[in-house]
């Protein structure tokens, strides 16, 4: 017991108190909570809008067995959430607008670590554990270390599917080129 405070037998809290929180359904330490919070709170949904003037929207470099491409972070997260949905992943497990942040890929350095300790972990180790890694990753990687090796050496690391559209959607450029704000 502290000394000083009265013994408190009951919780009030106020009519006019509003909470304003978000819950990602995802995330497996609120599943058992999920349930009771919906039958309590009203929710809005919020759908993934890449389109929002405050989304990351660098561009930085992959590499596909035809060279190297430009492309920005809304299309490549678009591309690997296009596929997803194909391989019935839910919608809670797609890739965000702000699942990396401005400063997270603003230059060439800081955009290949986020995509490969943060993204490419992610899709690893989380959404394709159990539907196969190959559904976005080269079947040549058997382990996300050697994967996450070979991206940092400009290597191609996706499937084929995935290097066409990077191909359709990115702009195919020199080796050469390299701005601050794009991975090399």
């Amino acid at each position: 017991m502290i000394t000083g405070i009265a013994n408190i037998k009951q919780l009030e809290i106020p009519a006019n108190l509003s909470l304003l929180a978000t819950m990602n359904s995802s995330d497996q330490a609120v599943m058992p909570l999920d349930t009771a919070f919906k039958r309590r709170w009203r929710f809005k949904f919020i759908d993934i809008d890449f389109s929002h003037v405050d989304v990351p929207n660098y561009d930085f470099h992959l590499s596909t067995q035809s060279g190297v491409y430009r492309i920005s972070w809304p299309k490549f997260a678009s591309i690997i959430n296009d596929v997803l949905i194909e391989a019935h992943v839910a919608e809670d497990r797609l890739l965000g607008p702000f699942f990396v942040k401005k400063d997270e890929i603003e230059t060439a350095e800081s955009a290949k670590e986020t995509l490969s300790s943060k993204v490419f972990v992610y899709l690893w180790d989380d959404v394709l554990r159990h539907l196969g890694h190959t559904k976005i990753f080269s079947s040549k990687y058997k382990t996300f270390g050697k994967l996450s090796s070979e991206f940092k050496k400009n290597m191609a690391v996706f499937n084929l599917l995935i290097e066409e559209k990077i191909e359709k959607e990115g702009r195919k450029i020199e080796v050469a080129e390299a701005p601050e704000n794009a991975v090399e």
